[in-house]
């Protein structure tokens, strides 16, 4: 039976079929990821091929994919316009750093008890974006 994985309701990407995802059989690996990704707020549903809910997320996905494809343009060589829709493994990569500097913010304002909640945002996306370029230069090596 299909997974069918989507962005959590409260979130901004709660209705981007960019960020819909579906996987018919998952191994260990992908089956802690859901676990993890259900943890974190995603909603992570399981159907039958012939359930209109997943044919219709299916379908958007599709959608999604033709209308990318449509904005894409080539000039010589390059590709300009297209967005490449970012892997399952990828989008989970990027929960578990926000995830993890959330949790250094709370455990630092624990600690000092002077941490203010509109610098989270800040905080979050600035150990984020370090832990991504540390990523992408150890991938380099």
């Amino acid at each position: 039976m299909p997974f069918l994985i989507r962005p959590p309701p409260d979130s901004a990407a709660a209705n981007n079929p960019s960020l819909t995802y579906t996987l018919l059989e998952p191994d260990q690996n992908e089956r802690s990821m859901l676990r993890d990704l259900r943890d974190w707020g995603w909603r992570i549903s399981r159907h039958d091929f012939s359930d209109e809910e997943f044919i219709a997320a299916l379908t958007q996905v599709e959608k999604d994919k033709r209308k990318r494809r449509r904005h894409t343009h080539a000039l010589g060589d390059d590709l300009f316009g297209y967005v490449e829709r970012p892997e399952l493994e990828d989008v989970w990569h990027e929960e578990a750093q926000r995830k993890y500097a959330e949790r250094l913010w709370e455990e630092e304002g624990e600690e000092r008890g002077d941490r203010e909640e509109g610098g989270k945002e800040m905080y979050v996306s600035a150990l984020v974006t370090f832990f991504t370029t540390i990523h992408i230069l150890t991938l380099r090596q």
